[in-house]
């Protein structure tokens, strides 16, 4: 039952899962935040992404009030203010219904839900069961761009959800570190762009390049020494005439 809302609804198969675990993340969580209260992080991939879900509601219902209820018991109520809670998941599908959506987003208000683009799994369970997500979403696409919370017109650029291989979470890494990488120039973006998309890459112009090319040579050549003209080079000796010689039989003969 959510206050103010009425009653929400969980995926039975992810709520008996976290069921499994709770009075064990219950008792280690109380004890770690009432020793050293701090932020708290929740986070998982896939099921554990919907477990994390689940649990941060859990979390933010039921185990920081228990935390600030116990540092006012021993006599330190300013450090619950030190009190946070983030969650983040990772390619996790609808884990309940609307209700339990609003009344998550009002409860846990850090909630970043990051999606690979074209992953399948995201997409389930169905709305038309009143499946919602929770959260921001964050779209991470394998040209380094993140898309918060797109638009219609920004979700017609995205790919359709229907690749398993996208829910992989060494795909999951492989993006967010692209959207880490360095600057790099207007067009080198817009080719990356235009290669995930499969639109042709846009080529500088040959002549621009080429001129360039010849500037960067022309300052790099060391200048040449000028060559010597027809004049100046001196002409070669006229050979002899090609005779013969004659044997002192034929100068006596006819000699």
């Amino acid at each position: 039952e959510v206050p103010g809302l009425g009653v929400g609804r969980l995926h039975f198969g992810f709520y008996s899962s976290y069921c499994r675990v709770r009075k064990v993340i219950h008792q280690r969580v109380r004890q770690e935040l009432t020793s050293r209260p701090g932020p708290l992080y929740i986070t998982g991939h896939s099921l554990g992404g919907c477990l994390a879900t689940v649990c941060a509601y859990d979390a933010a219902r039921w185990i920081l009030p228990t935390v600030e209820n116990d540092l006012r018991k021993l006599g330190r109520p300013s450090e619950a203010d030190k009190l946070t809670l983030s969650m983040y998941s990772y390619g996790a599908p609808r884990p309940g219904d609307r209700l339990f959506a609003r009344a998550y987003d009002r409860l846990v208000k850090d909630t970043q839900r990051i999606v690979c683009d074209g992953d399948v799994i995201t997409s389930g369970m169905p709305t038309w069961m009143n499946y919602a997500h929770v959260g921001m979403e964050d779209i991470f696409d394998y040209t380094g761009s993140i898309r918060v919370n797109p638009s219609v017109v920004e979700q017609a650029t995205l790919k359709k959800r229907n690749s398993p291989e996208r829910h992989f979470i060494s795909n999951y890494a492989k993006v967010i570190k692209l959207a880490r990488q360095p600057a790099i120039s207007v067009l080198e973006l817009l080719n990356l762009l235009r290669d995930a998309y499969g639109i042709e890459r846009i080529v500088e112009d040959k002549k621009k390049r080429e001129k360039a090319a010849k500037r960067k040579r022309k300052k790099a050549k060391p200048p040449e020494q000028a060559s010597p003209t027809r004049q100046d080079v001196p002409s070669p000796p006229t050979p002899p005439p090609l005779t013969e010689p004659r044997s002192n039989a034929f100068d006596i003969l006819y000699g």
